[in-house]
């Protein structure tokens, strides 16, 4: 009863503990999972602010490159003088810039000549002088006041609609020239239609620099105003100033509004990006006397770009790994038992180890023999107790193959790989034995060698048979090569014997044809040396058209076969294996064929 009690007792605090580690982990992984939530919110908007202060960045150095073509410009018309200044110096000064190039977006660069209306006949005059006879004054609306004459701009080709422009009759543009000559800053107008970009509406720029008799700005407004004669300017179109901004669209959308006249923003730029937008970013800064408001929104491609970790896979892997905790405690009495079948298994290994024919010796780095199985002591003698702890170079190799046991060992540590050798130990009696050598790396759990296992097998009989076989071949060798001599010394004989008749005529052929023999008869009969028939000649040099033609239709009338080459006429019998005798002219020829097969 004390022990089912006691049973009862532990499978309720085994119980116990399963759901109190259940319900801890399941905390953790939701208090985790809501964590990473909110940490990826923190980590989009830090990426949009990043994001949108470098656009916005990028676009302010963008515009403040302008300046500098400005002064350039406004030095051209200071080094000539107010009123030295002509059009084509203004165009000679233009050549040394490549605007294009090194002022991307904008249209060109020009000079804006203040022209109060009493001098406005004589400025016409001078400017229609000045290499424009078409030249006049236009306006945007109408303006009594004084004027603000684009006198100038280069490149004038794709400019030519803006000459003689008065932007003083356009709101916008006469506000930015006024702020620019009264503070004596570069000054932007508001978002504007290029007269000479008329398809990109409000979405243009002038942007200008003021200049003041004597060079330097006046350090009072009213010497500001008595002082200035014009503006250095550029036209801007936003589209190609902006041109090539790091903008993905399918991440991200970018807008530029001017929001100078609260009452009246204005849209200048749009990325154009399309589909859902979100973690809107809006920043306004100050450009050249002009507020401008960033406004950054992203979509999901710009999120998933983040490769932030995703809070519902953490829950549902949290969850499974909470799940997998229940089930490793239910597992660690299945470990236990694992276990002991390992250790079962591993006592078979060592009883099949201790069993094998073969010596199975292990040893550490340094040579010490630290195993040593029953194989091992047969084949050298040395017991178990005799082995273990002494060193293997010591025990058991010849003195002239240390090297060799220290060059295997190398290689085996080096490659982690088995070796195998065959060469000599000693036995305990001082003999020495054939053996064929595995040498094995024993790896440790980082796979570091940190011994090395021997397997030995006593080739001794497989040595003698080896012997007993050379022996064997080194004598059919012999017996071979007595035979070949023989036959050579046969054949050198009959080759003599040939070519020394002289009262018989011998002529050989290869299959081909060709003549190969040709002895003293054949010399003596047909007139011809060797030398100019053997390798040269075929047996048909010797004989008469005729003769070969009749010879022909009798084999036809013979056999009923059209013999057509007529070599083939001459040794037509021979070929099947027979004899032929035969008269040609006062020729009388035995051709016979002999066929080895090897």
């Amino acid at each position: 009863m004390e022990t089912q009690v006691y049973k009862i007792s532990t499978q309720s605090i085994y119980n116990r503990w399963v759901i109190v580690t259940l319900l801890i982990t399941v905390s953790i992984v939701l208090g985790l999972s809501y964590k990473i939530h909110t940490d990826n919110k923190v980590r989009i908007n830090q990426a949009v602010f990043e994001t949108s202060k470098t656009l916005k960045q990028e676009v302010l150095t963008r515009i403040q490159l302008y300046q500098y073509g400005l002064r350039g410009a406004r030095g051209a018309v200071f080094t000539t003088g107010e009123n030295e200044i002509s059009r084509n110096i203004f165009t000679l000064y233009s050549l040394t810039r490549d605007v294009d190039d090194e002022f991307p977006g904008a249209r060109g660069f020009g000079f804006i000549r203040r022209v109060p209306q009493s001098e406005e006949d004589a400025f016409v005059e001078s400017a229609r002088q000045d290499g424009w006879p078409d030249f006049s004054i236009k306006t945007l609306a109408p303006n009594f006041n004084e004027r603000y004459v684009i006198q100038y701009i280069e490149p004038v080709d794709r400019n030519r609609q803006a000459v003689g422009l008065d932007i003083a009759s356009e709101k916008n543009r006469r506000e930015a020239a006024a702020s620019s000559l009264y503070t004596g800053e570069v000054r932007l107008t508001g978002p504007i239609t290029l007269v000479q970009a008329s398809g990109k509406p409000q979405q243009s720029f002038l942007i200008l620099m003021p200049i003041y008799r004597g060079g330097s700005t006046p350090l009072t407004q009213a010497e500001r105003i008595q002082k200035g004669f014009g503006w250095s300017y550029a036209p801007l179109l936003m589209e190609e100033v902006l041109n090539g901004l790091p903008i993905d669209p399918e991440q991200i959308h970018y807008e530029l509004v001017d929001i100078t006249d609260l009452d009246n923003p204005v849209l200048f730029y749009d990325s154009g990006t399309s589909g859902i937008k979100q973690f809107k970013k809006e920043q306004t800064t100050l450009v050249y006397g002009r507020h401008w408001q960033s406004s950054l929104s992203i979509t999901p491609a710009f999120i998933e770009a983040l490769r932030l970790p995703d809070p519902i896979a953490f829950l549902v892997v949290g969850l499974l790994i909470s799940g997998l905790l229940t089930i490793i405690v239910m597992a660690i009495r299945l470990n236990i038992v694992r276990r002991r079948e390992v250790m079962a298994h591993q006592a078979r290994i060592t009883a099949v180890v201790e069993s094998s024919a073969d010596g199975i010796i292990s040893k550490n780095l340094d040579g010490i023999i630290v195993s040593w199985n029953q194989g091992a002591e047969r084949i050298f003698g040395f017991t178990k107790e005799e082995a273990i702890g002494h060193d293997v170079n010591e025990l058991l190799v010849p003195q002239d193959l240390k090297h060799e046991e220290a060059t295997i060992i190398t290689k085996v540590k080096k490659d982690k790989s088995s070796h195998s050798v065959e060469t000599r130990r000693r036995t305990k009696y001082g003999t020495e034995i054939p053996v064929s050598l595995t040498l094995s790396p024993i790896l440790d759990a980082n796979n570091n060698v940190f011994g090395v296992s021997n397997t030995v097998r006593d080739i001794s009989e497989r040595k003698k048979a080896e012997a007993r076989i050379f022996e064997l071949n080194t004598n059919l060798e012999n017996q071979v090569k007595a035979r070949t001599a023989e036959i050579q010394e046969l054949n050198l004989m009959l080759n003599d014997v040939l070519s020394a008749s002289s009262e018989v005529s011998i002529i050989a052929t290869d299959l081909n044809g060709v003549i190969k023999l040709f002895n003293k008869g054949a010399e003596r009969m047909l007139g011809y040396s060797a030398e100019e028939v053997v390798g040269r000649m075929t047996p048909l040099g010797f004989h008469d058209v005729t003769e070969i033609e009749q010879h022909r239709r009798e084999i036809l009338n013979a056999t009923g076969v059209t013999v057509v080459e007529s070599l083939g006429v001459l040794v037509y019998r021979a070929l099947q294996g027979d004899f032929e005798s035969k008269e040609y002219g006062l020729i009388f020829i035995r051709m016979a064929v002999r066929a080895q097969c090897r």
